[in-house]
């Protein structure tokens, strides 16, 4: 089995779920993200896992540290599990975008698999790394990541049309995702929330 942990609340979360726009941005934890991370390796504790494997981002790197710490499991640092990059939407929120890229953001909005923002990460790019890399995992592994590239991937796992990645699930931060195994994956729960309350 394998573990897809969102990494956990960091400030560019601060108004919620309808933060600021970030990929490529390097925001840390905030104080309920490092809380939230401790919910999480507790959640995982006489659990049998062997591994961890997280993006090189800080807020997932910082998460899959206290976790790493609490289960006293090696950590690996993975480039190809890193966010995609939203470039000149990097930061801003849906309000600023809209103001600044309303035609673009209503195309998103429709098609987002088929759209890139300027200077960013083309997503069929994003999710073929990501797939490449999970490959390569090991199983009985926890895998920290970030919120866009897990729903594309769990979208290709379930052969849901990627188009709808953005409404499959919400993946809240610091939930936590199962999968069989990395050879053929299926996707076994989704969105695991119940730890952090």
């Amino acid at each position: 089995m394998i573990a897809i942990i969102r990494h956990a609340h960091t400030m560019y979360n601060i108004k919620g779920e309808m933060g600021r726009f970030c990929g490529s941005s390097n925001p840390p934890l905030s104080n309920r993200g490092i809380k939230e991370s401790y919910k999480v390796g507790n959640y995982f504790l006489y659990k049998e896992f062997k591994y961890i494997f997280t993006s090189p981002l800080l807020r997932a790197i910082e998460t899959a540290e206290i976790i790493s710490s609490i289960l006293n499991l090696p950590l690996f640092i993975i480039n190809d599990f890193r966010e995609i990059d939203y470039g000149i939407w990097e930061g801003l929120t849906k309000s600023e975008i809209l103001k600044q890229y309303f035609s673009d953001y209503q195309y998103f909005e429709k098609k987002p698999y088929s759209y890139t923002p300027p200077g960013g990460e083309n997503p069929s790019k994003a999710l073929s790394r990501f797939y490449q890399a999970f490959k390569k995992v090991n199983d009985s592994s926890i895998i920290v990541t970030h919120k866009t590239v897990s729903r594309l991937f769990m979208c290709k796992v379930k052969g849901i049309d990627l188009n709808n990645y953005r409404t499959f699930s919400d993946l809240k931060l610091g939930s936590i995702s199962f999968l069989s195994d990395s050879s053929q994956p299926k996707l076994l729960d989704i969105n695991i929330t119940n730890h952090l309350k």
